[in-house]
This record gives C-alpha cells, structure tokens and sequence, in this order.
C-alpha cells in the first residue's frame, strides 16, 4: 500500500507541473465510476494502473499487481471491454441499444472468472473456473452530476443458473476544470445459484478440504463504496486513481472461504483516452 501510495504522490507532481497550459473543458461532465472511466460510456481508453488489492474477495491477505482497463466503441454501436481485475465480468462484448437522453442501455456477452479462481489450493480451490454469461447494462442520469448504473447478467457452463446483478449510484463533483472527484454506493445480488457456486461448500468439497458444508442465501451479497480522483493533463492523458471498500453480508460470510468480511482496494495509474 505505501508503494502505491509513494507513486501517486510522484506522479501527482509530475502532472502538477505540466498542468499550466491545459484547455479548460477536459471531460469534467463525465460520470466516472469507482474503479475507472465508466464502462460502455462510448469512451475508447486504455489505462494501465498499479493494484493494490486481495487475493480474493473475503481474503487476509493482500496482493499488488499491474491491472489492465480496455474500451473500445464503434459507430455502430458494437463496444468490447477488458478489465483484468474484474472476477465475474472481465471480457466483454456487446452493443448500445439506445443512447436517448438521460438512459443508456445495451446487451452484452462474455466471460468472467469465478470467486473460486482466486483462491489456492490450500484454502480449498485452486481451479481456474471460466463463467460465460450474457446479460445487459443500463444508464440512468438522474441529473447533471448523478447516474445510476446496473449491470444484470446469466452465467452458462457449469454455472449455469447464476443470475448477478451489480448495482451503484455514482456522484460526481468537478474540482476544478481539470480534475474530477467520484463517490459511488452499491451492491452486489445474486440469486441462490449464483451465491452457491461461489460461497458454498458442497458435501464433496466438505470431504475433499476438510470444510464445513455451507449453503448460502440468495440476496445481497455484498455492500460497496468507492472514491475516484482524475486528473487530465492534456486532450488524451490522463491519471486515474481509486480507492474501493466492500462488505461481504451474512448472506454469503458464513462460509469458512470468508476470513474477513471487509475488504479495501487502491488503484493508481495513466490511461490514454483516444
């Protein structure tokens, strides 16, 4: 965490000195999300970015690591996503249905990996289980500086049967005309397919780890909180930086997969908005 931190300062220095000759509109009416420029927003970046983050989400222990944040959006409305420390939806495909006023909405197909994946052998799985999955995503611009965001999707293979729904309100606050401030609330819900396959512990996995059998509930998986700070320093670069919370509830905490029911995460890197 002090690395990461360590380099946001230098870089928020570097970009402190190259700020003078900046244009006074840099994308200060967007709404961003917690963890990035917002997905299927009609952006087209790449961003890079140092990670602090757990292993897995209800682990101790923490790791750092270099993420990757893709976009790209055509004229048609065909838009591919890539975000490589995302665990249920991490590839994706889809298409805009409509851009209206205010309501942003479209389909999407992909793959994600599971809870699961993240965890070693010696906490009970070590598989690298892939999710395949379509679903939708939707926009609502409640007014200038606050957006709802959903995201709903249907897992196939042998997770077939998951329903997951991500669900966050995002504010937005200009700082000034080249910086953005973010807060965003969410949560996360699944249904009882879902949250089985990646909390529970079946009768075999009881034997095979030595784990107790556990059946979670369907419903709110978990609660979130974010805070994001951009800082553009010219038409296409940009620093990008977040710090992320969670809560896993008692829907899904009881499995001895849990060793901590809160979880916090830090980004910071560049991104390139073409």
């Amino acid at each position: 965490m002090n690395k990461i931190l360590l380099l946001l300062m230098l870089l928020s220095f570097d970009v402190a000195r190259a700020q003078t000759n900046l244009s006074n509109n840099l994308f200060t009416d967007q709404i961003q999300s917690a963890n990035s420029i917002p997905e299927h927003s009609e952006d087209k970046y790449v961003g890079v970015y140092v990670a602090e983050v757990p292993k897995y989400q209800g682990s101790n222990e923490m790791k750092t690591e270099i993420v990757v944040d893709v976009q790209q959006e055509w004229s048609n409305g065909i838009l591919i996503a890539a975000n490589s420390w995302k665990p249920y939806d991490t590839y994706q495909i889809g298409k805009h249905l409509s851009s209206i006023e205010n309501l942003d909405y479209g389909v999407l197909l992909g793959v994600g990996l599971s809870r699961s994946s993240f965890i070693d052998d010696s906490n009970g799985n070590g598989n690298k289980d892939w999710m395949p999955f379509a679903g939708g995503f939707l926009k609502y611009k409640l007014s200038e500086n606050i957006q709802l965001d959903s995201e709903v999707l249907y897992y196939f293979g042998q997770f077939r049967g998951g329903i997951y729904a991500d669900l966050n309100m995002i504010k937005n606050f200009p700082i000034t005309d080249h910086q953005t401030l973010a807060f965003s609330a969410g949560t996360i819900l699944g249904n009882r397919k879902f949250s089985d396959t990646q909390y529970g512990i079946s009768p075999s996995q009881s034997i095979d780890y030595g784990y107790p059998e556990y059946s979670p509930s369907a419903g709110v998986e978990d609660v979130h909180l974010g805070v994001n700070w951009r800082w553009s320093f010219n038409s296409a670069w940009m620093l990008n930086s977040s710090i992320y919370g969670s809560h896993l509830t008692g829907n899904v905490s009881g499995t001895r997969q849990v060793q901590n029911e809160n979880n916090a995460s830090l980004f910071v890197g560049l991104a390139y908005r073409f």
